[in-house]
């Protein structure tokens, strides 16, 4: 699995075109914190979610976590390291495994996420033919990050509990 989803990080990367993804680094740049924020408000609708997280673990150490991550995901550098991304997503999803943050908490915040990205570059885009481009590379560039996250989830639940 891993070489599979590293070689499709990797050939949207390559497939997207470089002034795409810098106009996309810019903006994810310019509103991480924002979208940090709502990427908790979305995954905090469920009262289930108090279960897990703090606001106090929200407000002083995921928020900016996860605006960091945003710019880490949205790199648009010409040499980015699909492997140390992979690497990275894998052990975000380990800790959410041991801490015991359910991954659906975690999907619904980035299937949100993905929608608010993909609707407000849309509305800051001056080259409409863009759009299509940018939100496939939206969509996986969180949605690649997720699956690495739901199997890293996976592979340390099972390890914790095997199946007889």
């Amino acid at each position: 699995m891993s070489e599979v989803l590293i070689g499709e990080w990797q050939a949207l990367h390559d497939e997207t075109p470089l002034p795409v993804r810098e106009r996309l680094a810019a903006f994810i740049e310019s509103r991480a914190g924002e979208l940090a924020e709502y990427f908790y408000s979305q995954m905090l609708t469920d009262p289930a979610t108090g279960f897990y997280l703090s606001h106090k673990q929200v407000e002083d150490r995921l928020k900016p976590s996860m605006a960091l991550w945003l710019r880490r995901i949205f790199d648009a550098s010409p040499d980015t390291d699909i492997e140390a991304l992979f690497a990275l997503q894998r052990h975000v999803g380990e800790v959410h495994a041991r801490i015991g943050v359910p991954v659906e908490f975690v999907a619904r915040g980035a299937r949100r996420l993905v929608n608010r990205i993909i609707v407000e570059y849309g509305d800051v885009l001056t080259e409409r033919a863009e759009w299509a481009e940018a939100a496939r590379f939206v969509s996986d560039s969180i949605g690649i990050p997720l699956e690495v996250m739901a199997s890293a989830y996976t592979g340390s639940y099972r390890s914790r509990c095997p199946l007889r």
